[in-house]
Formats: C-alpha cells, sequence, structure tokens
C-alpha cells in the first residue's frame, strides 16, 4: 500500500499509479497501473473464475478442425476432445468437484448484497486517522485548523459547504470532496480534510462532538485518549461551533421550566398533541395567511367569515403557545450537556498549555488529571498561543420570520432591552452583529471563561445553509450562507501570517472585539 501525503488515504500500488481518492477530488478517473498478462498454470485456476469458464476455454484450445460435440441438457458435462489425457483427467475431477459441490446445502447463508446506491457517510473519508499519520502533518508543517463542535452545531454541513465556497471561490481542491446535494449522515470518525491549489494548502482536522464529549469525561488523558490529544497537539488553530439559539437561550429556557415545576404549575399546552416543530412552523404560518383572507371577507360583509375567523384565530393561538412550549423544552433539555461542552473547551485550553510545556502530547498514563491542569492556574495563568474561533452557527434560528420562531425568543428576551437590539442588527444586518456582545449579554459567564481561557479568541455568527427546514438532513448548495465567507478569509490570513511566522500583532485585528456598552440600549421605535 502506498501512501497518499495529499489526502492521506492508502491506495493499492498495484491497482493506481496515482491516488485515486485525489483524482476522485479533482474530477479525473485514476490512472490505472501497467501491469503485466498474468500466466496461470494449467492445473490452478484463476481465482473467482467458474468451471463454466475453465471448460468454455478448454475448448477454445481445442483444433478448429475437430469441434466438440454439443451436450443434449440432461447429459453431464465432457472434457473437450483433442486435449492430452493429463489435462483431460483434471478437467474430469473438477467437474466431479463443482457437481458434488452444488448438490451439497450451504454451510453459511450468504451475505445479501449491499446496495449499490447506500453511500459512505459524507464529509468523512472511510479511513479514521491515526497517530502516525498526525505525526506526518505536522512534520509536513502545513497549516492545519482543529474543527469541534456541539452535537447539534451542524458542524458537517458547516464543513461541506467550507468545501464548496473554497472551491467555487478560490478553486481550491477539496480532498475528499464535498458531499453532492442531498441527504447527509452526521460524521462519527476523526477525520482530515485537506484543501490545495497549487503551492497554497492546508488541512481541516474533524472532530465528532459526541467524542469530543466522551474525551471530557476522561479529562483528555489515558491511553484511550491519546488520539485526541495528538489530534489537539497537531491543530494550529482551532475552530468551535455552538448552535446559536442553544447556547444564548437554553439557560433561560432552563430557568423558565424549573420556576414552573417549583411553584407546581402544569404546562398550558399538551406537547404529545401537537405536530413535530417544522410542521407546526408551517401550520401557524397557513394559518395567519388564512385568518387575513377570512379577515377581508368579513370586512366585505360575508356573515359567515366572522365565526371562521374566531375559529381560526383560536386555533393559530393555541399552536403558537405549542410552539413557546416546545422551543423551551428543546432548549431546556440541551442545557446541561452544553454546559459540559463549554467546560470541556476550556479543559482542553488548560490541555493545550500543559502538551505546549512538555512539548509533545504523550502524557504519563497514571498522570493525575488535577495536578496536571492545576499547573496551569498559577498566579499568572498561561494561556495556550493558538487562536480559537468561536462561532455561534444556526444563526437563522434567531432570525426566522415566522410567529412560531419569534414568540418564544421574544418571551425569554424579556427585560434584555439590549439582548433585543442586538438581534434585531442580526436580522437586518448580519455582517454588523456582535456575537460577543450577545453572549456577553445572556451568557455572560461563558463569555468571560473563553476569554479567560484563550488568549486570542473571536466571536461571531455563521449559517451554513440559510432557511433550511428544522430537521431536515438535505444539503442544498443554492441557499444562502452567513459569515462563512468571513470566516475563510480569516483563516487564510492567518495561514498566511502563521507560515510567515510573523508576530501575532500582524493579525490582531481578527480577535479584537468590540467593546460592549456598559449601559442598556433603549429599545428603538417599530
Amino acid at each position: 500500500m502506498i501512501y497518499c501525503e495529499i489526502c492521506t488515504n492508502e491506495f493499492s500500488e498495484q491497482d493506481f499509479a496515482d491516488c485515486p481518492h485525489c483524482a476522485l477530488a479533482e474530477g479525473r478517473a485514476a490512472t490505472p497501473a501497467l501491469q503485466a498478462p498474468e500466466v496461470h498454470a494449467l492445473d490452478t485456476p484463476a481465482a473467482g473464475v467458474t468451471m463454466g469458464e475453465v471448460i468454455d476455454t478448454l475448448r477454445r484450445m481445442a483444433p478448429p478442425e475437430a469441434p466438440p460435440p454439443v451436450a443434449s441438457p440432461t447429459a453431464e458435462p465432457q472434457a473437450p476432445e483433442g486435449l492430452n489425457e493429463s489435462l483431460r483427467a483434471l478437467v474430469e475431477q473438477k467437474v466431479d468437484q463443482a457437481a458434488a459441490a452444488s448438490a451439497e446445502p450451504p454451510t453459511f447463508a450468504l451475505a445479501e448484497p449491499e446496495p449499490a446506491d447506500v453511500a459512505p457517510i459524507i464529509g468523512q473519508t472511510t479511513r479514521e486517522l491515526d497517530v502516525e499519520t498526525l505525526r506526518r502533518i505536522r512534520e509536513s508543517g502545513v497549516f492545519t485548523v482543529v474543527l469541534l463542535g456541539f452535537p447539534t452545531a451542524g458542524k458537517t454541513w458547516f464543513l461541506n459547504r467550507l468545501k464548496y465556497e473554497l472551491q467555487e471561490g478560490d478553486a481550491y481542491a477539496c480532498y475528499p470532496r464535498r458531499a453532492p446535494p442531498g441527504d447527509v449522515e452526521n460524521t462519527t470518525l476523526f477525520t482530515a480534510h485537506r484543501f490545495r491549489k497549487g503551492a497554497n494548502d492546508f488541512y481541516v482536522i474533524d472532530i465528532p462532538g459526541e467524542r469530543f464529549l466522551r474525551a471530557v469525561e476522561g479529562s483528555f488523558l489515558g491511553e484511550s485518549n491519546t488520539l485526541m490529544r495528538h489530534l489537539i497537539y497537531t491543530g494550529h488553530a482551532f475552530l468551535t461551533l455552538l448552535p446559536a439559539d442553544e447556547t444564548l437561550l437554553s439557560e433561560r429556557a432552563h430557568d423558565v421550566l424549573w420556576r414552573r415545576a417549583a411553584a407546581g404549575a402544569s404546562p398550558p399546552v399538551d406537547l404529545d398533541a401537537l405536530p413535530s416543530t417544522q410542521a407546526l412552523i408551517d401550520k401557524v404560518d397557513a394559518l395567519k395567511r388564512q385568518i387575513s383572507q377570512a379577515r377581508k371577507a368579513t370586512d366585505a360583509g360575508d356573515g359567515k367569515a366572522q365565526a371562521k375567523l374566531k375559529a381560526l384565530v383560536r386555533e393559530r393561538k393555541r399552536l403558537l403557545e405549542g410552539a413557546v412550549e416546545q422551543a423551551l423544552h428543546r432548549l431546556a433539555s440541551k442545557h446541561e450537556e452544553l454546559g459540559d461542552y463549554i467546560s470541556g473547551v476550556g479543559l482542553m485550553a488548560q490541555l493545550m498549555v500543559v502538551m505546549e510545556e512538555r512539548g509533545g502530547p504523550d502524557l504519563d498514563p497514571s498522570m493525575d488529571a488535577y495536578a496536571v491542569f492545576d499547573r496551569s492556574r498559577e498566579a499568572e495563568r498561561k494561556k495556550p498561543t493558538k487562536p480559537m474561533f468561536i462561532v455561534l452557527s444556526k444563526s437563522d434560528d434567531l432570525t426566522h420570520r415566522s410567529d412560531a420562531v419569534q414568540l418564544p425568543i421574544r418571551r425569554l428576551l424579556q427585560g434584555q432591552p439590549q439582548a433585543a437590539h442586538l438581534l434585531r442588527v442580526l436580522r437586518r444586518e448580519p455582517r454588523k452583529a456582535d456575537a460577543f456582545a450577545m453572549l456577553n449579554t445572556l451568557r455572560p459567564g461563558v463569555a468571560r471563561q473563553i476569554d479567560e481561557w484563550f488568549a486570542l479568541a473571536s466571536f461571531q455568527f455563521a449559517t451554513a445553509f440559510e432557511g433550511v427546514a428544522r430537521g431536515s438532513k438535505t444539503i442544498n448548495y443554492r441557499l444562502g450562507h452567513v459569515g462563512v465567507t468571513d470566516l475563510i478569509r480569516a483563516l487564510l490570513r492567518l495561514k498566511e501570517h502563521t507560515e510567515k511566522r510573523r508576530a501575532w500583532d500582524g493579525v490582531a485585528s481578527l480577535f479584537r472585539r468590540r467593546p460592549s456598552a456598559d449601559t442598556p440600549v433603549a429599545e428603538s421605535a417599530p
């Protein structure tokens, strides 16, 4: 097997002269290897050749003037004429063995062939990264970004949008290729994705959120987390995706439900009787149009329209209350897990400091976690020198225009005029939205922690596929995006800075946050 330095996959030198994975990413066919014609001994059938093919081959070897007689359908297969006695005996022996084997019942049931249209998980290679491959990546000196993401942050979608924009806009070749339009699945493997354009190239290493959480449970220590430590040590920069609505609103939703439970109050609607989230949003929007038509008919003097209008208004009000209840439970259910994930990011920052001090990711398996990480909590606490991009992903979940989406958000933001103002800015001018100010307003503890953990941190909103239906697994590259292009520009600028070994002052503008106002911003007139 040959190791490909470009896409980090392996391929057989007996089958291909160049890497078939790279050829697929570049949209061409791989060059087959030059193979000498195989010569098989007459008494050694080739693997996978049936006895019928052997007999046909032997018949073609017979002299033309003595064609073999045509056997009747009921007659047993006969060896062709014109062959020597030893070969004839061999053929007869193989025919007898094949007939005996076909008469016996199979010992094991044959496995059903896999359908040809079942593709591997989109967005990852079929082989997981290993420690040796990560060492090769580090030794190559290629700029490497580690991509982290909470399980519901849409990391796979973001990575495919990143590939699409770099390939279509900046003419980068991506290994492996981006997912075709259609359904995608979540990633489960540690994988490397290489972006290459001439002499410019860089890696994005994808870490599944579920496996990151499992590593957090073990404090990133021990033999089971060796690969995770090597992944973190290999990165030059880090990109962490957090779902915008869950990150900003889950704590407030959890508090609402906790206070309700403490007061012994029951939910206003039955969640089991409600449709799915997207179906409820569609129904609320449809009822809004029907109410508008019924109101016009009522104004025109239609007596029956009045009763219909009241029924539609009652039904829409019920569904809106159901949308609020659904949103509260969905957000609150992620509060604890999201807190563990954010704490894990801080633990990772301490691990980065420890590995930088020790000069590598190979730590003593018997090392105590508290003894390790307490060293990074000294008086002048050290911070990792590697930059961190905090991306509040799927930000269009905050700006969706449906009342079924906005009503829960408005209720959770009651008494928060500054947050309401920042949300309006995000809705009207996404490029001017201040993600750190929003995080500092609604989750000041999280904003303060990240600021303490990383010397270089950037915050911004992003949406890989704007307006996609909730719960959908279908990628459509014709949908718009927010913030992805800005992230690409920042990463490419950081890559150039890192390769030229310049001082961090040259890219300070990428991480400098706009100071948030101490006084709350007044509500603007509608």
